[in-house]
């Protein structure tokens, strides 16, 4: 669209220009140089335009989205999500974080297979720290829909590996079956090797140019650096902000909870985010994950509180989830959803404080009780 417009613009100054030149050329080349600015503003490579040079490329985009129902990113796993957002754009920073071991994994995985298989996408994961194994076994599962535990320990039903065996065997036809603008849908693994010395972003950057992807998760992204000095952890947060934007693709990046803070659960604002307050000022989307129970069937109630957003009003969202047998939108949160789930951290707070000052009780009186007994062999003898 821009080039379209570019085009037709000096298509019509050179007509100007040379009727001009017939009889002023000063007045010509006057002309030529007042509109210099105005076309080196409609290149791709500036990022400076007048909101005039904009009206073909606004009214392209907005047809485009209209005719997409809304999408213009990369979808999310709900639609619910995807309708509030218009799926993830390009050069957004999301920023995804939670205590450790409450699945943020697991659902990073969720978030790349989904594009990967339902959107067609390109999708490069950066393992910091788990093993390219790991997440392989549990991308399989994700593909497949089938338990991850079942997978990991050799219990799936025949039928159930039968599937599993099919389906793995044929993906690399049905990628090559399932272009997406000329682009074969990938998913590809990662694994942080060291070999960047102090900063992952830079082995990152050159898997980004050779393999193009449509989407970057990082996982763990924090281990990118061999230093948690929060100046480090702040650049390398700035980093992959950059990178969305230089490559024009969303970033995803996993990080942890700093359980020290004194934020609750359901509030607004990054301020409990773990390293570094950077991932606060850099992300355009961010996720406080909250692993809130345990249900009959055995999934989890998991909810996504939207701490950070620029232009999304929700307050979160909940569902239940289950690696990868099931992944249920369970609703939008309301004020009181939060005050609930705040209500719940107190509580669970105060219990983890009884329960560590209880046992504090319980080492003196065991490290009292142990003088005593020593004092009194030593008065027998």
């Amino acid at each position: 669209v821009r080039e379209s417009a570019l085009s037709r613009e000096i298509s019509s100054l050179n007509d100007d220009v040379a009727t001009l030149a017939m009889s002023d050329p000063y007045k010509a080349l006057s002309l030529l140089q007042d509109n210099v600015t105005k076309l080196q503003a409609m290149t791709a490579s500036s990022n400076n335009v007048m909101l005039s040079d904009m009206a073909d490329e606004l009214l392209s985009e907005y047809n485009l989205i209209h005719a997409q129902g809304g999408m213009t990113g990369v979808p999310t796993p709900w639609k619910e999500l995807n309708k509030a957002t218009g799926g993830m754009q390009e050069e957004d920073f999301i920023l995804m974080y939670a205590d450790h071991k409450t699945m943020k994994s697991f659902l990073g995985i969720l978030f790349g297979v989904h594009a990967y298989k339902y959107a067609q996408r390109r999708v490069l994961y950066y393992a910091a720290e788990m093993n390219r194994k790991l997440v392989s076994r549990r991308a399989a599962a994700c593909f497949c829909n089938l338990d991850y535990r079942a997978v990991k320990r050799g219990r799936l039903t025949k039928g159930q590996y039968a599937m599993f065996e099919k389906t793995l065997n044929y993906l690399g036809a049905w990628e090559k079956e399932t272009p997406r603008h000329g682009k074969i849908p990938r998913f590809y693994i990662v694994k942080d090797d060291g070999s960047s010395g102090k900063n992952g972003l830079y082995q990152l950057r050159a898997e980004i140019e050779t393999f193009e992807p449509d989407i970057v998760i990082a996982d763990s992204y924090y281990r990118m650096a061999d230093d948690y000095d929060w100046k480090v952890q702040a650049n390398l947060t700035k980093g992959l902000k950059s990178t969305a934007e230089q490559y024009k693709i969303p970033v995803i990046g996993i990080s942890q909870r700093n359980r020290s803070k004194d934020k609750s659960s359901g509030d607004r604002g990054m301020g409990d985010i773990g390293y570094t307050l950077a991932g606060a000022q850099e992300t355009d989307l961010g996720f406080r994950i909250v692993y809130d129970q345990e249900l009959e069937d055995g999934s989890a109630r998991i909810h996504f509180i939207i701490a950070a957003a620029r232009e999304v009003k929700e307050k979160g969202f909940t569902i239940e989830f289950n690696p990868y047998t099931k992944n249920k939108w369970a609703g939008w949160l309301s004020e009181e959803d939060l005050e609930d789930l705040n209500i719940k951290q107190r509580e669970k707070k105060k219990k983890r404080k009884n329960v560590e000052e209880e046992g504090a009780v319980h080492r003196a009186t065991a490290e009292v009780m142990g003088k005593a007994l020593v004092n009194m062999r030593g008065s027998a003898q």
